[in-house]
Parts: structure tokens; sequence; C-alpha cells
């Protein structure tokens, strides 16, 4: 597993082309397929420039998530971003959400996607205690440190614009978890 805000930066790499595409600046996900769906991908001039270019990459592209890039095979056609994605968050924007049992105890607040490398599966949502931590555990990612407590992305969630609803049994434990950055076939 890995964490979702750690794609963000990461090169892709088209394996047919033998080229740089650019680079990670949002993931997409699509919570009800439990799935990354898409990323949107940053292109040429500098930081901050008004040359760069912005294009969308399915996720059914990318061939492997490895440490250093993420490599997908050739894209024929560029993407339509509006296909399928209206209403698909970013991780950005589900970080901060605050998680809430059926019974009403505050279970904590978003902090990070947790995604299946081999096959870009959600598997959870990282939980931290405050909408402070949140916001700044994601901004500076060490990529060594173990997972927190985490709410199960298979477990029966209702997601409000700023809220998820939770049954009770949905956390995880740290001690679930363990890191693979494993290439998917």
């Amino acid at each position: 597993m890995i964490r979702a805000t750690e794609l963000s930066g990461r090169a892709v790499v088209d394996m047919d082309a033998a080229q740089k595409l650019g680079q990670i600046d949002k993931v997409i996900i699509d919570p009800d397929a439990r799935r990354i769906a898409a990323f949107r991908l940053v292109s040429g001039g500098a930081l901050f420039s008004t040359h760069q270019t912005h294009t969308t990459l399915p996720a059914t592209a990318v061939h492997a998530m490895g440490p250093d890039a993420i490599t997908v095979r050739h894209v024929e056609e560029p993407f339509d971003a509006s296909a399928g994605l209206d209403g698909h968050p970013s991780v950005s924007e589900v970080i901060g959400r605050k998680v809430v049992s059926r019974d009403g105890r505050l279970l904590g607040v978003i902090q990070d996607v947790l995604i299946n490398a081999a096959d870009g599966h959600v598997v959870g949502y990282e939980l931290t205690d405050s909408d402070f931590k949140a916001k700044v555990g994601s901004l500076f990612v060490d990529k060594k440190r173990p997972f927190g407590p985490y709410l199960r992305a298979d477990a029966d969630l209702r997601a409000g614009r700023d809220l998820i609803v939770a049954p009770d049994n949905a956390i995880c434990a740290p001690a679930d978890t363990h890191r693979t950055d494993t290439p998917a076939a």
C-alpha cells in the first residue's frame, strides 16, 4: 500500500515512446468503484509558469506505480476529462473530511487515501485526530512513517461534501497494514 499523496509530483513515463509525459498534479478517485479513476498531469514550463499544460490520464493506462515513476502504455487518443469524472473528488478534496460513526462518535479526520499500488484500488482512508494534522500531514509526507488507523474503503460508507458516516466496525488498526510499492503486472 502507498499513500495517494506520495504520488504527487511523481514522473509519468510512456513506455512505448520512452518519454516523460509530465508529473502527477492530482489523483482523482472513484469512491463508488473504490479505485483511482484518473491522474491530472502537469508538464512544461517552470514552477508557477503560465506555459504549463495540464492533461488527464485515465488510470486504465497505468502499467505500474513504481517508487520513482508511474509507467503507462501509450494512449492513442486524448482522454476526455469530462467523460465519467464529473463529481469524482481528487485526493486533496477528500483530505480533511471528518468521519463520524453511525452512533455519533467522531472517529477521526481523513489524512490520506491508501492505495494498492499493484492495481490502483483504494484500500482505505488514513485517519488522524484533527483537521490541522490532516492538512499538515498531507503536505509533508514521510514515506517511511507507518500507516495510522484507517477507515476501510469496502465498508458501507456514506459521504457528503464535508463528512463521512461510517459503521462502527469500519476502522482498522495500523498493525493490519504493511508498506509496499509493488508494481502492477
